[in-house]
């Protein structure tokens, strides 16, 4: 029975610990399981460049309330959950609940509480958005999953998207004025360096020279801009960003705006400024998108809106690959 015994047993094999890597990101560096099996984004933005890479969180919270957002990733099959504002309050149990074993959020140092409450529930990467270019919040949502060789090859897919406007752009409007509100605030526009003014650049647009200076406003990145400064902002086209956290109709009630050369003379396009504010790889997608029908159309050029969420998405995937 012994010998029966002795070649039965023997010591139980060691176990082995889960691969793990080092991600270094605006908050600090943290181990993520080298194939995270359950990932947890707290906002759209975050998720679409997940999914853009080829990596699909399970649980997608709706922080910033984007319609564009929530379409895409229903499309997929993810559901958004809605109504959490991580910047606040996030949902501590209810994340737990969800049994994350890593979690993708948007955001820097304006996000430390945040990062610090997240932190003793999975292994947290915060993906820089503000105050960095589009290709740098690529580089590092590609990096926080594994998937740098895939956001280069899309840095390049899009920066060449972006170049080839420049080369449609006659007989289009030369130079674009960006005039957004937000809050109840009026007014303001992206200062030079931010996403969306490299992007008009490298698409050959010039701006107004009271848009060609650097920010004004601290990490957001934007010009305020007061009333009475509307008359300093006219161009070949003005733009007018609308949607969850713009007002259109807020920028064409001021009189000073109307009094443009440009507004009296029909020269406005309403966009959508959810995205044209966004910094992920669909958002710049969208942009030049848009601004190739501007390029050939000017005020006259058909723009997205988010009922072309679906279709936008699969020429951004047809586009990039994957």
């Amino acid at each position: 029975m012994a010998l029966v015994l002795a070649a039965c047993g023997g010591p139980e094999p060691a176990a082995t610990e889960p691969e793990t890597r080092t991600v270094s990101h605006p908050l600090g560096e943290v181990q993520v399981p080298g194939e995270p099996a359950s990932i947890l984004a707290t906002d759209e933005y975050a998720a679409l460049n997940l999914l853009a890479l080829g990596v699909e969180p399970a649980v997608v919270y709706g922080s910033f309330g984007s319609e564009v957002g929530r379409v895409v990733l229903e499309d997929a099959g993810i559901t958004v959950v809605p109504g959490a504002t991580f910047s606040e309050s996030p949902p501590i149990e209810e994340i737990i609940g969800h049994a994350p074993d890593m979690i993708v959020m948007t955001g820097g140092a304006e996000m430390q509480e945040t990062y610090d409450a997240l932190s003793p529930v999975a292994p947290v990467v915060a993906v820089p958005y503000y105050d960095t270019t589009w290709q740098e919040s690529l580089t590092a949502a590609g990096a926080a999953v594994a998937r740098t060789d895939r956001a280069e090859s899309m840095i390049r897919t899009l920066e060449g998207r972006i170049g080839a406007v420049q080369a449609a752009s006659e007989p289009g409007p030369t130079s674009l004025s960006v005039v957004a509100e937000t809050y109840g605030d009026c007014c303001f526009s992206a200062a030079r360096g931010t996403p969306l003014s490299t992007i008009l650049q490298a698409a050959g647009f010039t701006r107004p020279a009271a848009q060609d200076i650097d920010a004004t406003y601290g990490e957001l990145s934007v010009l305020p801009i007061s009333p009475e400064q509307l008359g300093a902002h006219d161009a070949d086209l003005v733009i007018v960003p609308d949607g969850e956290y713009y007002s259109a109709d807020a920028v064409r009630a001021q009189p000073v705006f109307r009094s443009l050369p440009a507004v009296r003379d029909g020269r406005v396009l309403q966009v959508d400024g959810d995205l044209w504010f966004g910094n992920f790889a669909f958002a710049v997608h969208w942009i030049a998108t848009d601004l190739e029908a501007v390029a050939q159309d000017g005020a006259a050029a058909t723009v997205g809106v988010p009922g072309d969420a679906t279709a936008r998405w699969e020429q951004f995937r047809a586009d990039v690959g994957g």
